[in-house]
């Protein structure tokens, strides 16, 4: 009968080694379909995998973090890039997030010399995006993000003024989907960015 605790305890420490080992494999297995996914530019299938892993593993680890940026940036790039009804479905939260993460990331790792590689890389998108970093540490952030919400809401007033905030900052190809969206609210000033950059 003095046995039985021990017996419970140890029959719960197998199982929880178990799960643990389980987990890990759920979670390599995820990575390795992420790194997949990237390859292949479904950059959206990356990230969802990516989600899986991290949620197996129960944590978030370097390489889970410095993909997510990587995949983060050329969806981003796709979207900008890309013509028709996807051109209007750009995330400038895109580079929020790219903004929060990179310095996450380097803060973290910075100093591991076993990730100079990646902090190298993360580097080159903060460089990348430099100063749409610095418009989001500077003292419109506030008003922006504003400006954001509301446009995402809908908002046609919020849409012309955070389209035109990025314009006037020299991110037109940011700008362009939220004049696109404003245009097919009826908005005429929308309707005349719009039309002068596709046939101009």
């Amino acid at each position: 009968m003095k046995n039985i605790p021990k017996v419970f305890f140890l029959l719960a420490v197998f199982t929880y080694s178990v799960a643990s080992g389980q987990n890990a494999m759920i979670a390599k297995l995820k990575y390795e379909a992420a790194e997949e996914h990237f390859s292949n530019a479904q950059y959206k299938d990356c990230l969802a995998s990516l989600e899986e892993a991290a949620k197996a593993l129960g944590k978030v680890n370097p390489p889970i973090e410095y993909l997510r940026i990587k995949a983060y940036e050329k969806e981003h790039e796709t979207l900008l890039s890309a013509s028709g009804p996807l051109y209007k479905d750009n995330k400038f939260e895109h580079v929020v997030y790219l903004h929060t993460a990179t310095n996450a990331f380097l803060k973290s790792y910075g100093n591991h010399e076993s990730l100079e590689e990646k902090v190298r890389e993360v580097l080159k998108v903060q460089g990348k995006y430099g100063k749409l970093f610095a418009l989001l540490e500077g003292a419109l952030h506030k008003e922006m993000m504003g400006w954001l919400l509301s446009a995402q809401k809908g908002n046609v007033k919020a849409i012309m003024e955070y389209a035109t905030f990025l314009q006037e900052n020299d991110f037109s190809r940011e700008a362009f989907p939220w004049f696109i969206r404003a245009a097919e609210k009826g908005n005429v000033d929308a309707m005349a960015e719009t039309f002068r950059r596709w046939y101009s």
